[in-house]
Parts: structure tokens; C-alpha cells; sequence
């Protein structure tokens, strides 16, 4: 909790985006990074330390970067599997 209390601003955005990001590109985390980082978020958003308008812009975008990221390395290595395998590249 102490840590929480000192993050505020940049840091207070980052690092649970950063989180989510991670979340969403299948990283495996020990915790429910995504609950805990959006818990740890609402907390910030309650006490003043988090503008609630800039977290959920960014939190939007940064677990649709995540997805958007994997869904297009799935694409790229699914072509290329295909293409060794003599199938159409299309």
C-alpha cells in the first residue's frame, strides 16, 4: 500500500497500462495483473493521484495495442508456416 501511495502523475499511468499491455500479449504473470492494476488504478482515481479520463484513454489503448500486436504476430507466422508448406499465401 505504501507503494501505491507514492505513485502518482506518469508513474500512476504507466506502470498499470503497462501491465495491461502485458495482460493482453499473453504474458504469463504471477497475479491477476489486469484486476489488481485496475483495483490499484480505481484507488489512485478515488484519492486525486489519477485524472480518470486520461487512465481510461490509455488503458483502452493500451490493451488494444496488446491484442492488435499478438493478433498481427499470429498473422505473420501463420503466413509463413503456410507459404513453407506450399500453400497459398493469401
Amino acid at each position: 500500500m505504501s507503494h501505491l501511495s507514492t505513485m502518482h502523475g506518469t508513474m500512476g499511468v504507466v506502470e498499470p497500462c503497462a501491465l495491461l499491455f502485458a495482460e493482453e500479449t499473453g504474458v504469463p504473470l504471477p497475479l491477476p495483473p489486469g484486476d489488481l492494476s485496475l483495483l490499484a488504478a480505481g484507488l489512485l482515481i478515488a484519492t486525486g493521484n489519477l485524472c480518470p479520463r486520461v487512465f481510461v484513454r490509455l488503458a483502452i489503448g493500451s490493451t488494444s495495442a496488446g491484442l492488435t500486436s499478438v493478433d498481427a504476430l499470429f498473422r505473420v507466422t501463420y503466413r509463413a508456416r503456410r507459404w513453407r508448406r506450399g500453400g497459398n499465401s493469401a
